[in-house]
């Protein structure tokens, strides 16, 4: 009798589960529940919400909302927001590379720092971006000397334009690497050098490549460096503005 009992109320509450998720998804998809449900549950079902949404009406100062929509919709956006502020939280991070040239019998050592700030409204925000880090060459057959650049990359990004999920449209990054060689300079390199850059980028949606103006300042010569790129987003392919 309990396995009959089971298999029962799985054969009616397993339809009824699939298309409450269809009529959620409806909801988050198009701000509206379906006007044509198609399961052969679809009359339980009908009577399922409706009695929900009786619920829900009577006890306005329990749920955000008049009914399943209102509540959902609440629901969701308080989520999205909160999502929104915990990512806008400082973090700092520590990472460390080490790479081996075969052909120059080079190694080299990198420890760096990450620290991300986001700030101000959470739908267009700004981002802080610093980056250092301390980049350490040594041959192993000895015939060069040790080499040592230490680079510190402070940037900042604002959000002008971003989708209904959050996905930035339209930003604007400037940054200014900070190059500083403290032994054994390589032929053509500077012993202290200095590189603003200015990037606006664009897209007509998160699933759009990315389309970018760059704009270099040549310290030295005065001179003014522009470049129009176009980047792909394929590890999210949902965008974002990372």
């Amino acid at each position: 009798d309990s396995a009959l009992a089971y298999h029962l109320g799985y054969i009616i509450v397993k339809p009824l589960t699939d298309q409450f998720l269809s009529y959620l998804y409806s909801i988050m998809q198009n701000g509206k529940e379906p006007s044509n449900p198609t399961s052969a549950n679809s009359e339980l079902f009908t009577e399922y919400t409706k009695t929900l949404n009786d619920q829900i009406a009577k006890t306005p100062n329990v749920f955000p909302g008049k009914d399943l929509t209102g509540v959902y919709t609440y629901i969701e956006k308080k989520y999205k927001t909160t999502i929104a502020k915990i990512k806008m939280r400082p973090s700092l991070s520590l990472g460390y590379t080490y790479t081996y040239n075969q052909s120059n019998l080079q190694n080299q050592h990198a420890p760096y720092l990450t620290f991300l700030w986001g700030f101000g409204n959470t739908d267009r925000p700004w981002e802080l971006n610093v980056q250092a880090g301390d980049s350490v060459t040594t041959d192993t057959s000895h015939v060069t000397a040790n080499h040592n650049k230490i680079t510190a990359l402070p940037g900042i990004t604002k959000v002008f334009a971003s989708d209904k999920d959050g996905n930035a449209l339209f930003e604007i990054t400037f940054t200014s690497e900070f190059d500083q060689v403290t032994s054994s300079l390589y032929k053509g390199e500077k012993r202290l050098d200095w590189l603003p850059t200015g990037t606006l980028q664009a897209r007509p949606n998160s699933k759009s490549p990315w389309i970018s103006i760059v704009v270099k300042k040549d310290v030295n010569k005065g001179n003014f460096l522009g470049f129009l790129n176009v980047t792909f987003n394929l590890n999210n392919p949902k965008g974002s503005s990372n």
